[in-house]
């Protein structure tokens, strides 16, 4: 439960500074053709997730603290056989916003992460590391579709959610900080 989550955070360190929500997940979804319960099980485990560790944190903040959510670019792009995947990461942002407001009383700040591509093993698609494609080279790296022409590194989504912890972000909240390379700007 929430209660004893929150119990167990305050028994162990007193209190609960700062949570990073990065959770991802990814399956081809279609939200017309298949199951419904298939469909948001992608939802159910990035948004409720969210949410649910959002409401355990701020059960552990006692004076003020910090909630960063990793969402994705997807938040306001789409793409072909990932609607459930968009649908989370766009619901990530807006709970975001939401949060912000709600807890700004409690001088807890809430912003999230939109990230572009990122060398995890989230980029192993069916066996295939997609960063590694030619398809990918050809459009994103050669084509400059991202102008710094390469894939994020964890530890460069890492440093913003960081910052975003620290004290020189005291005046930032209900915001998503893209963090793409550039590949939003271009067309």
């Amino acid at each position: 439960t929430l209660s004893a989550g929150s119990a167990m955070i305050s028994e162990r360190w007193g209190r609960l500074d700062a949570l990073v929500n990065c959770a991802g997940v990814f399956e081809r979804s279609d939200a017309v053709s298949m199951e419904y319960e298939h469909w948001r099980r992608v939802m159910d485990i990035m948004l409720s997730g969210c949410v649910n560790m959002t409401r355990l944190a701020v059960n552990a903040m006692k004076d003020g603290g910090r909630i960063i959510h990793v969402s994705s670019i997807h938040d306001e792009r789409a793409e072909h056989g990932a609607s459930s995947y968009a649908v989370a990461k766009a619901g990530i942002d807006q709970f975001c916003r939401a949060m912000a407001l709600e807890l700004a009383d409690r001088r807890i700040l809430v912003n999230a992460i939109a990230p572009g591509f990122v060398n995890t093993p989230m980029s192993v698609v069916d066996g295939q590391n997609e960063l590694e494609s030619a398809g990918f080279l050809e459009k994103y790296v050669r084509g400059q579709q991202i102008p710094l022409r390469r894939a994020a590194e964890p530890e460069e989504i890492a440093s913003v959610a960081f910052f975003l912890a620290g004290k020189d972000a005291s005046y930032i909240t209900g915001q998503v900080i893209t963090v793409d390379g550039g590949l939003t700007i271009t067309f």
